[in-house]
């Protein structure tokens, strides 16, 4: 026969009754597990002062021991009660008063005509149970022996008011800048030079055939006329008024050859001009205090706003026109005549209409923005709103790279700034 002395920690976490195969685990068909009067003490403390899961089982077992000992069993199972052991300091090899030596001292004392076995989970109380020349069982710590280690319903309630509390506890703000996407890092196209030199030169190919120079030939059938009458026939200009002309033929080709230069270039600039856009979210559990959000821009890299989005003029040269002097003279008059005054009621002046023709375009030289500051009120956790900076800011990108937007929020409900990083990233 065996008598398995029981360690608390097996009764609280273990199915003692319900699952452990003694004869299995003993290697004996007959065994009798035996409680020493210091684990119904432990078992009575866990019952009245303990939390949860092991108060409920140290009450179920301590109901289960009062059974025994009005002499019922559980699935067959003998169990007993012995006495206190007593423990000899002079002798004692461990320190005095722990409860795993009472037990031991217990075992040791217990006058029967069989095998003794210490049973436990402790790994403290096997080493005693060596240095006390007893056997010594561990039962596996398999689903099968041991209780669930799922909390209970009231335990997990515990657990979720100890999280509640912290995090009312640990309230906060937290503004933090994004791009409008909610994202850190947004992609903006390269800005490349395009190659307009073939298409240039046969725009002003085209312009050079629509728009001759003008040389005097005398024709060949008029040889008896003198030259002089035959250039007042049929040529009325002088070679200097000739030479005046194609000298502005050749500049009016030119100038439309750099207006339509300007005009291409400005249309390929408004493609690879970006708005950046922010938004201000709230991730904290406490509403923000007022807020000045503060956000500099990197260098390597054009930012603008929208007056760098400006009229340009596109007005095309006036032709020039083969004239003589008196021609030139009686077309300023007629001109002078013609023109159109208004009057400007500001300053009091008569001015001259303006008959330009403009057209509006980016004109992203240089950086003309450092960095933005907009002051904003409190806003509530969990809230996002959209960032509202004057004339807006653009992004125009010569160079590829990733470049660093920095940005800190100022927030009365926080002793220090906030501070973080957005990523444009040039591809």
């Amino acid at each position: 026969m065996t008598y398995a002395f029981v360690d608390t920690n097996l009764l609280l976490h273990f199915k003692v009754f319900e699952g452990i195969n003694w004869t299995k685990l003993l290697n004996d068909k007959e065994v009798v597990l035996v409680i020493c009067p210091t684990v119904l003490d432990e078992i009575d403390k866990h019952k009245d002062s303990a939390k949860g899961k092991i108060r409920n089982r140290a009450k179920s077992i301590y109901k289960i021991l009062s059974d025994y000992l009005d002499g019922r069993k559980f699935n067959g199972i003998n169990l007993i009660f012995c006495d206190q052991g007593i423990i000899d300091p002079s002798t004692s090899t461990y320190s005095y008063g722990r409860e795993d030596e009472y037990i031991i001292a217990a075992a040791k004392a217990f006058s029967c005509e069989g095998r003794k076995v210490i049973v436990s989970f402790d790994i403290g109380m096997k080493f005693r149970a060596k240095q006390a020349d007893l056997d010594f069982k561990m039962p596996d710590d398999t689903p099968t022996n041991r209780l669930s280690q799922e909390p209970t319903e009231e335990e997990k309630r515990i657990k979720e008011l100890e999280r509640e509390i912290l995090q009312y506890k640990n309230r906060r703000s937290n503004p933090i800048l994004t791009f409008r996407n909610g994202e850190t890092v947004i992609e903006i196209p390269q800005y490349l030079s395009p190659d307009f030199s073939q298409l240039i030169q046969k725009y002003k190919e085209d312009l050079i055939v629509d728009n001759p120079p003008y040389k005097y030939v005398r024709p060949a059938l008029l040889h008896s006329i003198s030259d002089a009458q035959v250039r007042s026939l049929i040529c009325p200009y002088s070679d200097e008024e000739i030479e005046e002309y194609n000298g502005n033929i050749t500049a009016y080709i030119d100038e439309l050859v750099k207006l339509r230069y300007v005009k291409l270039n400005a249309l390929v600039i408004d493609k690879h001009v970006t708005e950046i856009k922010f938004s201000i979210v709230n991730n904290g559990t406490e509403p923000t205090g007022k807020m000045g959000v503060e956000i500099v821009y990197p260098e390597g890299i054009i930012i603008v706003d929208e007056n760098s989005f400006y009229d340009i003029d596109i007005t095309p040269p006036n032709k020039p026109k083969l004239q003589t002097k008196q021609d030139k003279k009686l077309s300023q008059l007629a001109e002078q005549a013609l023109a159109i005054h208004s009057y400007d009621y500001v300053n009091h002046r008569f001015y001259e209409n303006d008959n330009k023709i403009y057209e509006s375009h980016w004109h992203p030289d240089t950086s003309t923005v450092k960095s933005s500051f907009i002051e904003l009120p409190s806003l509530n956790h969990n809230f996002e709103i959209s960032l509202k900076i004057p004339d807006r800011i653009f992004v125009f990108a010569r160079e590829k790279g990733d470049f660093v937007i920095k940005w800190a929020i100022s927030d009365e409900s926080n002793i220090e700034p906030i501070v973080g990083e957005l990523i444009l990233k040039v591809k």
